[in-house]
């Protein structure tokens, strides 16, 4: 087609020439750097061939006028006059024509040179704030690491919501005491609790949300809370909490499940049919402070950050699974060891979603909220669990947040900072003890 298109123009060309064609001025070309030579002013004597090619020219002029003895050479003087004006304009032409190309190849070269000196500079700047970036990053590296090897962690009692829980003595799996039921206690590792029907999980999740139910009644009747009242609400919210931890981390299918229906045993919208109006009036019963409001937006854009880099990392590992059929058996081990590879990094990335999951839903509900705010989330969402992610959402409604699209973009900062901004919510959990369980606990001013 551009072929085509060529000929065409060249035919169409050729029928729009005129008779007589311009004259073209490439003398700034030609002549530029040639100042120096374009002078003939002082040229005294012109070659003998110039003379003879102009006598050839010129048959009158050739004769002399006189006797051959008589007859002189032209002078330059002369060979100047014979030229005329013309020829001094033309030459006076090029040379003005030529000073003024290098002007203009000058100033472009000098331009060129202070474009190329800003380029440099601009990326000097660029490498200078990548390295106060990174040693900004090795800062908070080094700040995570003392962390990590600090000895406040041994007090911690909510890093995933039921590391306070005591082991059992003959089994090293984790067990949970549910003294719910009147006068047994109820010994159940995480197996038990993952193979509980939806039966016995309703009827002992309806005799907790009773019991907590009775304790702030009681508070509120005595205008106050009494020692021994606090201790009841506190254990009765806490072995619930537990209770819904180890169904999750046992059986997350069951979880999902059980916390997503009714559990009252009648028939009612699911908690994904529940309507706006119902979390509104939730969030309304929390009473909720500012710095606690404050602390729960920020709780959600770190933790969406952290699964829009989690999900960006699985769609890569996708990226790199092999396509196609296998060429040979040589082709076919080293894309088993590559899927063997891929697969293995899949799951430690579901695993690192579901446990970025779990530390949000232990800051949310034992760090940010007291425990009377806890026991209300309990009452007051009966016969449902409401969802978090979802009572955040009409939170950060009502306060002009950013939606959680764009918070899962990387929004300029690459994935390892947002990573190690989570990382401040994982140390945050570490200072929530039993002393201050039922406290308020600042999210920001911790981080």
């Amino acid at each position: 087609m551009e072929s085509d298109s060529t000929a065409y123009n060249l035919m169409s060309l050729q029928q729009d020439f005129p008779d007589e064609l311009p004259s073209w001025d490439f003398a700034e070309d030609v002549l530029g750097g040639f100042d120096q030579f374009l002078d003939v002013s002082s040229f005294s004597q012109v070659d003998e061939s110039i003379s003879a090619v102009r006598r050839e020219q010129s048959p009158a002029a050739a004769e002399p006028a006189g006797p051959p003895d008589r007859y002189q050479m032209p002078t330059s003087s002369s060979l100047r006059t014979r030229a005329g004006p013309p020829a001094l304009v033309a030459i006076q032409t090029a040379r003005s024509n030529g000073k003024i190309g290098k002007h203009s190849r000058d100033s472009a070269r000098t331009e060129s040179l202070e474009a190329q000196v800003a380029l440099t500079a601009a990326q000097v700047q660029e490498l200078q704030a990548s390295q106060r970036q990174l040693e900004a990053r090795n800062a908070l590296l080094e700040s995570v690491a003392s962390n990590l090897t600090s000895d406040a962690q041994e007090a911690s009692v909510a890093e995933a919501d039921w590391s306070h829980l005591p082991a059992s003595a003959s089994d090293q799996q984790r067990t949970l005491v549910l003294s719910v039921t009147d006068g047994v206690d109820l010994v159940r590792t995480v197996q038990d609790i993952s193979r509980m029907p939806f039966t016995e999980f309703v009827s002992l999740y309806t005799a907790y949300t009773r019991k907590i139910r009775q304790c702030l009644t009681q508070i509120a009747q005595q205008k106050g809370s009494t020692s021994d009242t606090m201790e009841d609400l506190h254990k009765w919210t806490s072995e619930v909490s537990a209770m819904l931890v180890f169904l999750a981390v046992g059986n997350l299918r069951n979880y999902l499940s059980f916390t997503s229906s009714r559990l009252d045993g009648n028939i009612g919208p699911s908690v994904s049919q529940l309507p706006d109006t119902f979390y509104q009036d939730f969030v309304t019963r929390l009473h909720l402070t500012e710095a606690q409001k404050i602390d729960l937006m920020h709780l959600r854009r770190l933790f969406y950050a952290k699964m829009g880099a989690l999900k960006r990392e699985r769609k890569q590992l996708l990226q790199h699974v092999p396509a196609g059929a296998a060429q040979s058996t040589l082709d076919a081990s080293t894309r088993l060891a590559d899927i063997t590879a891929i697969a293995q990094q899949l799951h430690d990335n579901s695993a690192a979603e579901f446990k970025t999951y779990m530390q949000f839903g232990s800051a949310y509900r034992r760090g940010i909220l007291t425990l009377k705010q806890q026991a209300v989330c309990t009452v007051k969402g009966f016969p449902y669990i409401p969802d978090k992610p979802r009572i955040l959402e009409i939170l950060a409604h009502q306060r002009s947040e950013m939606p959680i699209l764009v918070l899962s973009q990387p929004l300029g900062i690459d994935d390892f900072e947002h990573h190690t901004n989570w990382q401040l919510v994982v140390n945050y959990l570490r200072m929530i003890t039993k002393d201050n369980l039922h406290l308020y606990l600042p999210l920001t001013s911790s981080s």
